[in-house]
């Protein structure tokens, strides 16, 4: 399971008793969601309105595109169409 803290702003992975923080001091992040077909996970940057990803093991983190809503709250793949 991923999840952000209260604070949005680390970014753990947890499984059964065991956690790790895959990012820390991270841009308030207000979504998340998995890409299991290219094991990546991606997440809203809401203070600076932006997307960014990484591979599920921390590896290739990078801002993909700025966006202009004003507080993004949810984020959704399209597995069909990429």
């Amino acid at each position: 399971m991923y999840f952000t803290k209260y604070n949005n702003q680390e970014l753990i992975f947890f499984i059964l008793e065991d956690q790790e923080v895959i990012f820390r001091d991270l841009d308030s992040v207000s979504s998340l969601t998995l890409d299991v077909k290219t094991r990546m996970i991606y997440w809203v940057a809401a203070n600076s309105k932006g997307i960014e990803r990484s591979y599920l093991n921390a590896t290739g983190r990078e801002f993909l595109v700025k966006i202009s809503t004003n507080q993004p709250k949810d984020l959704v793949l399209d597995q069909d169409n990429g």
